[in-house]
């Protein structure tokens, strides 16, 4: 079907003259919003994490845990080159792929899809951030109980972020049959959403009382 209907026009603002130009500030606003805040916002985190990596790269040991197992043992290990570089790395990374994406096809994206992708980004940044301050602090007792606690935080963020997301090319949950029918696809998104946060709260709960073979399993299944 046509997606036509679905399409938002920029927010309109009085146009202002600079420099004898007519400048349309709210069209501005607009397509840089949409294009290239969460670009933005993992760059700032790379910038953060490296900043941490700074502070910590002198006392931080050779061989420090990286990857922790359902059961909340640590089941794999790297340098202290690969602690401090891997997450400023890879939200590097993820700033680019944003930004391409916001190049290429940010004009196609709902006002509301772009807000969606802008929160989903914090929520990731934040998380991986409190991540890359726990394993460079060697605060190693804390994650097994953290990383559930975070991660249930960033499903409800999620559950949050797609409620109301409109049809676009790039988030949801975007399948034949939700991409053939609108309906199909606010009632998906409306029922995704309601699981997800909910799922995430008793994620929040089992995390508070230990339960690190159960947050994961509640993460998956919502």
């Amino acid at each position: 079907r046509d997606f036509g209907h679905y399409a938002e026009r920029p927010p309109r603002i009085q146009s202002q003259v600079v420099s004898g130009c007519n400048l349309d500030i709210g069209v501005i606003v607009y397509s840089f919003t949409v294009r290239y805040v969460a670009g933005l916002i993992f760059a700032v985190g790379a910038v953060l994490a490296g900043l941490m990596s700074l502070i910590f790269s002198s006392s931080i040991a050779d061989r420090v845990p990286m990857h922790w197992g359902l059961n909340g043992q640590v089941d794999g290990y790297g340098s202290r080159w690969q602690a401090l570089l891997f997450i400023p790395i890879m939200m590097l990374g993820m700033s680019l792929i944003f930004g391409i994406i916001g190049l290429v096809g940010g004009s196609r994206l709902k006002t509301n899809a772009t807000k969606g992708i802008n929160i989903v980004s914090a929520a990731l940044v934040i998380f991986f951030l409190m991540l890359h301050k726990l394993i460079l602090s060697q605060n190693h007792a804390a994650i097994p109980t953290m990383i559930p606690f975070l991660l249930s935080g960033v499903l409800i963020v999620l559950g949050f972020a797609m409620k109301g997301v409109e049809p676009n090319p790039f988030i949801g949950i975007r399948v034949p049959w939700t991409m053939k029918s609108p309906m199909v696809w606010r009632i998906t998104h409306d029922r995704a959403s309601r699981l997800w946060m909910f799922a995430g709260a008793v994620g929040l709960v089992f995390s508070l009382i230990g339960g690190t073979m159960v947050v994961p399993i509640i993460i998956f299944v919502g």
